[in-house]
């Protein structure tokens, strides 16, 4: 029997009366949600919607489907359809398209289904008008002004620190300040993706394989640098239910409170409750700026980019930017734009070059040694805090060459490996000779890294 629009809309309805059993929103949501699509339909009669014009306005099965699957799908990214607002969502769907690859024409469904939504619940405060809608010429722009400062980075961690479960929410706060990974590739970590030693995290192919939500990230390695982050996850896995002295390397690295009656511990910590965590954690810090995941990167990016001074395609292989992608371009067009003014005006002597690194904190968390704020890494103990452009590239080339040893069969091979490990040991003493061998191998070693 072939399947008609209405049976698909019934579907839909019955997958959107499932998200409260998939942490994803309230029972008040889904029942906003479904007097939404009656009011829609021509055959019912208990609601009716009015367009702009304030003409009463019916879809077809087929229409009011669509609506309810795109309104559904921009919950499960994480947004609050009741308690949203306008410039939440239009950054949902910024992210959706640069970071996610969805293309305009599909967002402009969601965007024409959240504003019929707010047409019709217009007691949530928010206004149709405001949602953008996007056209062939329209192109998602990150806006600079809702950059953090440091202050707000200072802020969000004090607040972060009152919070339950705090040791695991500082863990993903710093991880998010540090890595720019996307929220779907941070919650989906095993505790044995972690690398405490080493101070790597290696992103869930397996996840990814089998339930997708990483995107394109993979294509560029599953390695990523925690760098100051390192210490909280440290404290995170020692507190974690599965963690502690024998931790499972099985378990999801972030999972829901344990206290709490629906979690269940098999699942990883859901995406919509980790974005209302951070939205909770932003009101206490009483920061007037987006505190979503969204925002965390494009923070690490231009950090990054700022700060460090390192090149683009060493940040674009860190966030997981396809190889050759010119999002980072169309992006962050205001940071490289500055950049070349801040540069001229260095040359000229209009401005003196500061010597400062925003991922450096006061104090040493590992162990407590005063900082300066041009430290790269505490002097004491040896933890790292920021990016090093030659130091990621030196790090993968160290890598390789510790395969190497397990590989050597022969005693020829051996020597050549003791040879390379010599040389490196030589690159990492001379700053000059350094610079100079990393410029040769970066290209090299960054292609290889995404195979």
């Amino acid at each position: 029997m072939a399947t008609t629009p209405r049976d698909r809309l019934e579907r839909q309805k019955k997958r959107v009366k499932s998200l409260p059993e998939q942490d994803e929103c309230s029972q008040e949501c889904v029942d906003a949600l479904l007097e939404f699509a009656i009011a829609l339909d021509s055959e019912k009669v208990r609601y009716k919607y009015f367009d702009e014009s304030g003409n009463p306005k019916n879809l077809k099965p087929r229409s009011i489907d669509g609506y309810l699957s795109s309104l559904r799908l921009s919950i499960e990214g994480g947004y609050d359809l009741l308690d949203g607002s306008a410039d939440e969502f239009n950054r949902l769907m910024d992210r959706m398209h640069d970071d996610d690859g969805k293309a305009k024409t599909t967002l402009q469904t969601y965007q024409a289904a959240a504003q019929a939504f707010y047409r019709y619940h217009d007691d949530l405060g928010v206004d149709p008008n405001d949602i953008h809608n996007y056209t062939e010429s329209s192109d998602p722009k990150y806006d600079e002004y809702d950059m953090f400062e440091e202050d707000d980075i200072d802020a969000l961690r004090q607040a972060c620190n009152s919070t339950k479960m705090a040791a695991r929410n500082r863990a993903l706060l710093e991880l998010l300040i540090f890595t720019g990974q996307r929220l779907s590739a941070l919650i989906t970590l095993r505790i044995g993706d972690v690398d405490l030693q080493e101070g790597y995290i290696y992103l869930n192919d397996d996840f990814d394989e089998e339930h997708g939500g990483l995107k394109n990230a993979l294509d560029r390695g599953r390695k990523r640098p925690m760098f100051g982050a390192k210490k909280y996850v440290r404290d995170w896995i020692e507190y974690h239910p599965k963690g502690g002295q024998d931790p499972d390397p099985d378990a999801w690295l972030f999972v829901g409170n344990p206290s709490h009656w629906k979690t269940e511990l098999d699942d990883h910590w859901a995406k919509v409750s980790a974005d209302q965590v951070l939205r909770r954690i932003g009101d206490a810090a009483e920061i007037d700026k987006p505190v979503s995941p969204h925002n965390f990167r494009h923070y690490c990016a231009t950090v990054l980019y700022r700060d460090y001074d390192l090149d683009r395609d060493t940040i674009r292989m860190l966030l997981g930017h396809v190889e050759g992608s010119s999002a980072l371009e169309q992006t962050y067009s205001h940071l490289f734009d500055d950049d070349y003014i801040h540069k001229a005006e260095e040359k000229l002597g209009y401005r003196e070059k500061e010597d400062k690194n925003p991922f450096t904190p006061e104090t040493c968390p590992t162990c407590g040694e005063l900082l300066d704020s041009a430290d790269k890494a505490c002097s004491n103990c040896g933890n790292v805090f920021a990016p090093d452009a030659e130091g990621v590239v030196l790090d993968e080339a160290e890598d390789r060459v510790r395969e190497s040893y397990r590989e050597a069969d022969t005693t020829e091979e051996l020597e050549n490996v003791q040879a390379t490990d010599e040389i490196l040991e030589a690159v990492r003493a001379d700053d000059e000779l350094r610079s100079s061998i990393v410029d040769e191998i970066k290209d090299d070693i960054l292609d290889e890294l995404q195979e």
